[in-house]
């Protein structure tokens, strides 16, 4: 999203990061919990798509580190699309071909959510509380950029 969006979601979604939060574990929280719930409706891509540049933004403002966020919210938007048959790219899939086949099934929207809506909470409840441990904690966004003399993505170790 650039520029100023007047779209409801935008709306929200800025005023959800606009409040201080106490801690990481808080701010894991009110990032992937919507995340989660916006892609049972959107596909996961452009889910991610559309968080990315205010959570980069106010995760550098609340002073976390980035790689806390980023590869959570990205596994939060999946976990959030098994809920529904529209959420994920492969439930759309496995739609189409049980349509395109005849196969006497009837899936309703929120079907596959017996599955998915467990595991997605676990998945975001695991993240919250564990991904300040997950990445190597001298690890930056910056330290992945790719290295200039080999033309080849590099990782610093700190």
């Amino acid at each position: 999203v650039r520029g100023r969006s007047h779209s409801t979601l935008s709306h929200q979604w800025r005023a959800v990061l606009t409040h201080p939060i106490p801690g990481d574990r808080a701010g894991r929280l009110r990032v992937l919990l919507p995340a989660a719930l916006v892609s049972m409706f959107v596909l996961d891509t452009p889910t991610v798509t559309f968080f990315l540049p205010a959570l980069r933004r106010w995760v550098r403002q609340q002073g976390f580190k980035e790689a806390h966020y980023l590869m959570p919210l990205s596994f939060a938007a999946l976990l959030g699309g098994t809920c529904t048959v529209i959420g994920s790219s492969a439930n759309i899939l496995v739609l189409g071909l049980i349509t395109q086949y005849k196969v006497p099934v009837d899936i309703g929207f929120f079907d596959v959510a017996t599955t998915g809506a467990p595991v997605m909470l676990i998945g975001v409840t695991y993240m919250v509380l564990l991904a300040g441990f997950i990445p190597p904690r001298g690890m930056t966004t910056e330290s992945m950029q790719p290295n200039k003399q080999s033309h080849s993505l590099t990782h610093e170790y700190r």
